[in-house]
């Protein structure tokens, strides 16, 4: 079943490994040592020579492609250019005030980078959520999840669980917690240095974003 859903929607983990305790991730500068910096635990079991610990990344790309790909959630996608136009329409007409500040959008940040073109048409805004959740109940910071938020979306819908992108699940609590989001946040890098292709099946056409 777990490979006919990769099959199906594209979006599949990335498997690294990790300390057994949890400081580090073994990726980017961390990639080739056998023992933990923090620890001094050794990387692989000295009997099988297997890795002791790994986590999982949810590489961004599939996800938000998998989005564009229904037109239903393709049009709630599309929140983020309609209320843009409106407010450069409504600067332009009150000389550059705006009567209501209803979300992020009506910022001057925001809004400045649309100016600038650094946030163009068919670019997607995502914000990055990283904390602790406790799995029992008398034992604290069972694992870490990361997730994305897609700004883009209305306010009414942004932060429903439907729309909340998982990205990494780290078992135990991080001390060296850059190690953990390097394999994702390599990804989206990547992505805005080249670009994302999407079906955007409400206007059924491929765009980059």
């Amino acid at each position: 079943m777990k490979h006919r859903i990769v099959e199906i929607t594209g979006v599949e983990s990335i498997e690294h490994n990790m300390c057994i305790k949890s400081c580090l991730a073994y990726t980017g500068p961390f990639t080739e040592l056998d023992k933990c910096l923090e620890c001094d635990e050794p990387r692989r079991d000295p009997i099988t020579k297997k890795t002791r610990q790994t986590f999982h990344t949810m590489l961004l790309g599939p996800q938000l492609q998998a989005l564009w790909r229904h037109k239903e959630s393709a049009e709630e996608m599309l929140y983020q250019r309609k209320v843009t136009a409106m407010i450069m329409e409504l600067l332009e007409a009150n000389s550059g005030i705006l009567p209501t500040y209803d979300d992020y959008f009506y910022g001057s940040d925001y809004i400045d980078a649309v100016r600038d073109s650094r946030i163009q048409d068919a670019d997607m805004v995502l914000m990055l959520l990283l904390d602790g959740a406790q799995l029992y109940q008398y034992k604290q910071l069972d694992c870490w999840i990361y997730i994305w938020v897609i700004m883009d979306l209305a306010p009414s819908i942004r932060y429903k669980k439907k729309y909340i992108l998982i990205r990494g699940i780290i078992p135990g609590k991080p001390k060296i917690v850059d190690s953990y989001l390097f394999p994702g946040l390599h990804h989206v890098s990547a992505l805005q240095k080249e670009g994302l292709s999407i079906w955007n099946a409400s206007h059924n056409v491929v765009e980059v974003s």
